[in-house]
């Protein structure tokens, strides 16, 4: 997400914080995709009558008709409080940005996440000077979502994949493209252990034996995909750093169409 688009929602949280509760869209799955058609009408043929009475009719204009895609649009927003020793910790605002077809299917998909630690953030005391004020609001206009921290971020060395948080993440927005939203949450709820992350076929000896359990009853398509997957990808989709999928659910709910 762009700077400006996560720091205006941040702005708006803050002072209406308030975290929705999770609930698989009841939508239901959508057919095949939708192939625009062109239309070419049929041109009828002159035709002649009689040389005393010659009169020939004008051929028509051959029209095609190109065919306009139906897309729609949501964003969605969802905040948390990460808690640690029974305390608040870092303020999390997770946003998602997507582009659906008429039947509902993921076109483009940009999501992020915004962590405002306790250091980051302080109320401005009245009793600050006017430069004093500018100078905390142009720190507040600095600050970066993980995206936008890049490599910057760390987590690659920690990973299992050694991928950063932006390669994972975008690892996850292309493959769920073509989904539904109740798709990927009714994936997220089969494929994902109770951290939120996807089974690691790629790394068997990171997964507990409950998750092997689970993992046994899959099929080996199943396994094969959850491979792919962790391969690249192991962070969670929905934890207390980040609600991926609920911010996506969210956009569904509040989608208009593009004109």
């Amino acid at each position: 997400m762009k700077r400006i688009v996560s720091l205006l929602l941040t702005l708006v949280v803050i002072f209406t914080m308030a975290v929705p509760v999770f609930a698989v869209d009841a939508t239901t799955s959508a057919s095949e995709a939708w192939t625009p058609t062109t239309t070419t009408p049929t041109t009828p043929k002159p035709t002649t009558t009689t040389p005393t009475t010659t009169t020939t009719a004008p051929a028509s204009t051959v029209v095609t008709v190109e065919v306009q895609k139906q897309l729609f649009h949501g964003i969605g927003m969802v905040p948390n409080y990460r808690f640690r020793k029974g305390t608040n910790d870092n303020l999390n605002i997770t946003t998602a940005s997507v582009v659906f077809d008429k039947d509902g299917r993921i076109v483009e998909l940009d999501w992020d996440v915004l962590e405002v630690t306790p250091t980051m953030f302080q109320w401005l005391p009245t009793t600050l000077t006017a430069d004093e004020k500018v100078a905390k609001n142009d720190a507040v206009l600095a600050w970066e979502s993980k995206r936008e921290e890049g490599f910057g971020y760390g987590m690659a060395k920690a990973a299992n994949s050694k991928k950063e948080w932006f390669e994972q993440l975008d690892f996850y927005e292309e493959f769920f493209k073509g989904m539904t939203v109740t798709e990927v949450a009714l994936w997220f709820n089969k494929y994902t252990d109770a951290a939120g992350r996807p089974y690691k076929l790629a790394y068997p000896d990171k997964m507990t034996d409950a998750d092997k359990a689970v993992v046994a009853t899959f099929t080996e398509a199943e396994k094969q995909m959850l491979t792919d997957v962790t391969t690249s990808a192991t962070m969670s989709l929905q934890d207390d750093h980040s609600y991926f999928i609920k911010a996506l659910l969210k956009t569904w709910a509040g989608r208009v169409e593009v004109k």
